[in-house]
């Protein structure tokens, strides 16, 4: 496979995971955005920013990816990740994506307050599960689609 399509068909594929992701838990853990409730956005309001907040999410994934590319001089190398057992690459994986949700997370609640939760998101250390553990889930599933290619 040409390593520049499988970089898009990744990027693609991460975007309509997020997207998915990010409809369900927006709409139901979290209150708002940039102080505005979602139950008052409009359809096409709803639907642009979760499609620009899905894009910025695959962004991440698909740099995630690079990056391991870069250390391990091979784009395949998340095929390690399905080994079945611990390995540098997943320790990589999963640091990288927890970290950056867990910078997002606190940054966009506590420091810059664009967003807050309502009382059904489950909480650790103050921030929300669902968002924590959406990167490494997202891009997991992404990673795992490409597994045999």
């Amino acid at each position: 496979m040409n390593h520049f399509f499988f970089v898009i068909k990744y990027f693609i594929t991460v975007y309509l995971l997020n997207y998915f992701w990010e409809s369900w838990h927006a709409y139901y853990l979290y209150l708002g955005y940039a102080g505005k409730n979602f139950v008052d956005y409009s359809m096409p309001e709803y639907l642009k920013l979760i499609s620009r907040v899905s894009f910025v999410d695959a962004g991440i994934l698909t740099v995630i990816l690079l990056i391991g590319f870069l250390i391990w001089k091979d784009l395949f190398w998340f095929k390690k990740l399905f080994n079945m057992k611990i390995s540098r690459e997943f320790i990589y994986f999963i640091i990288a994506s927890v970290g950056v949700a867990v910078w997002i997370e606190i940054k966009g609640v506590y420091i810059l307050k664009e967003w807050s939760y309502l009382a059904s998101m489950p909480l650790i250390l103050g921030l929300g599960f669902s968002p924590l553990v959406q990167l490494s889930v997202t891009g997991f599933m992404g990673l795992w689609f490409f597994k045999q290619k």
